[in-house]
């Protein structure tokens, strides 16, 4: 298209200070296949945000089919396709309006075959998991752009091109993602099955249940609170960071896996007590030279009920009252802990919220 044209249109304006910058966006948006019909609908949103159209229509290519046409090829009704898109998290959308491909049209195929092997209740819960996982990912990744390319193009006073250019490349690499995250999901599905079989091996029990013996911790920032307020966004982001990157590391290295991490928390759980202390030590040990930042925690060991990717049950909830009361630089662990490693002290016994008896303790520092 022209200038004139795109003058015609109403999204040039040749008088503008920035009349040139406009217009090479324009024509370059135009080559992408972007029409003058969608540019006008963005402008009429955001007049500012017209560099990551051509980076967002890249996200979902081929879309033609709508919601209905997704449960007739589904062969579902509107109550289960509803649960499926509620699990998975898609936003609410007008059944006959077309927002949905072929990669969305397998998916939900999936979803029903899935159904023949396990119960609904089950599948629900699994993608339930799987979608807000892949929802924090993509925040993560989201970021990780602004952060480190939206950020040097805004000091900088990069053109609406550049920007466009660099967001459509960020979103070309996307294209790369589906065999890694498959080769990524089959090694951690492989040590997922092998750390199951040793927790469940516990129970001696045969099979079919999602109980298992673990040893569940809690490490929390001290000092996290005070350090939101004295320390800038970047430099806080850069300390969470940090304690998120040594939990994961300590977690590998001692054949725990981190659960989930909660603000300023990490949760993880290994088969045996001597390795959820060893995560422990690694992770309050690496802050110790650092004076406003002192990690503590608590760690139990029992019977815990597995599901969804999460542990739950009175000795999850114990491990986290012990990181509640546990002070700066110290890891209070049970009885049971305690019998399987070395170097811990006695710690006395103490009432514990929700707990109706006073609870023998150990501890340890890093």
């Amino acid at each position: 298209m022209t200038a004139d044209e795109f003058e015609a249109a109403g999204l040039y304006d040749p008088t503008s200070p920035r009349a040139a910058e406009r217009l090479e966006l324009l024509e370059w948006l135009a080559e992408q296949g972007i029409s003058v019909e969608e540019i006008r609908a963005r402008v009429a949103v955001s007049e500012e945000r017209l560099y990551d159209m051509a980076g967002t229509r890249a996200l979902r290519t081929g879309v033609k089919y709508s919601l209905r046409d997704v449960m007739a090829a589904a062969g579902v009704d509107a109550a289960t396709m509803e649960e499926m898109r509620r699990a998975v998290g898609y936003v609410e959308v007008d059944e006959d309006v077309p927002v949905f491909n072929e990669q969305d049209l397998e998916g939900f195929h999936a979803f029903v075959l899935a159904q023949q092997l396990f119960s609904v209740e089950s599948v629900v819960a699994f993608t339930r998991t799987l979608g807000s996982s892949l929802a924090r990912i993509a925040d993560a990744a989201n970021s990780m752009f602004i952060a480190d390319v939206e950020a040097e193009l805004v000091e900088r006073g990069a053109s609406e091109l550049e920007r466009a250019q660099a967001n459509l490349d960020a979103v070309r690499l996307l294209d790369g993602l589906p065999p890694s995250i498959e080769a990524i999901f089959r090694i951690h599905m492989q040590q997922a099955i092998e750390r199951s079989r040793r927790a469940r091996g516990k129970l001696a029990l045969e099979s079919g249940t999602d109980l298992a013996i673990m040893a569940i911790g809690f490490v929390d920032l001290s000092g996290y609170t005070s350090l939101s307020r004295a320390l800038g966004a970047r430099d806080l982001s850069t300390l969470v960071a940090r304690f998120e990157a040594i939990a994961s590391d300590a977690a590998l290295a001692h054949d725990g896996r981190v659960v989930k991490l909660i603000g300023d928390a990490v949760m993880y759980a290994s088969v045996e007590p001597a390795e959820a202390v060893g995560v422990a030590r690694d992770l309050v040990g690496e802050f110790a030279p650092d004076p406003e930042v002192r990690p503590h925690g608590g760690i139990a060991f029992g019977e815990v009920l597995a599901r969804g990717g999460d542990y739950y049950g009175p000795v999850v909830n114990l491990a986290a009252r012990l990181a509640e009361v546990a002070i700066p630089g110290e890891v209070l662990v049970t009885a049971e802990i305690a019998q399987s490693v070395e170097g811990v002290e006695p710690a006395g016994r103490r009432m514990l919220k929700g707990f109706d008896q006073p609870v023998e303790l150990f501890s340890f520092t890093g």
